[in-house]
């Protein structure tokens, strides 16, 4: 449980971290793509834990991000089409990383 419970808290670390730095590159940024510098937080979470911390950051980076970084702000209602094509590009990115490094680990443990 030792090692789950800290493979999820790195997973909630890398969320609030990569959170942290998007609203800090706000100012330059501004509404531009605005779930790419989420990205690291799945990618982080992914090495260390696994699928399930890599999948958890992936949904907490894509709900946060739509809340705090896409107009209007504080829905999680993608607000067109180009814009849910982007949050499913992000979910979809974040869930292959996952299942591909959960891959890789899987390989390694048979060897």
């Amino acid at each position: 449980l030792t090692g789950l419970a800290t493979a999820y808290g790195i997973a909630l670390a890398a969320t609030a971290m990569a959170v942290a730095l998007r609203a800090a590159l706000t100012p330059t940024l501004g509404d531009t793509a605005p779930l790419i510098a989420l990205l690291m937080a799945p990618i982080v979470a992914a090495l260390y834990g696994g699928f399930g911390p890599g999948l958890f950051a992936t949904l907490a980076c894509a709900a946060i991000g739509e809340v705090l970084f896409v107009p209007p702000y504080g829905s999680i209602v993608p607000p067109n089409p180009e814009e849910g094509m982007r949050l499913a590009i992000f979910i979809t990115e974040g869930v292959l990383f996952s299942w591909l490094v959960h891959t890789r680990n899987r390989a390694f443990a048979a060897m």
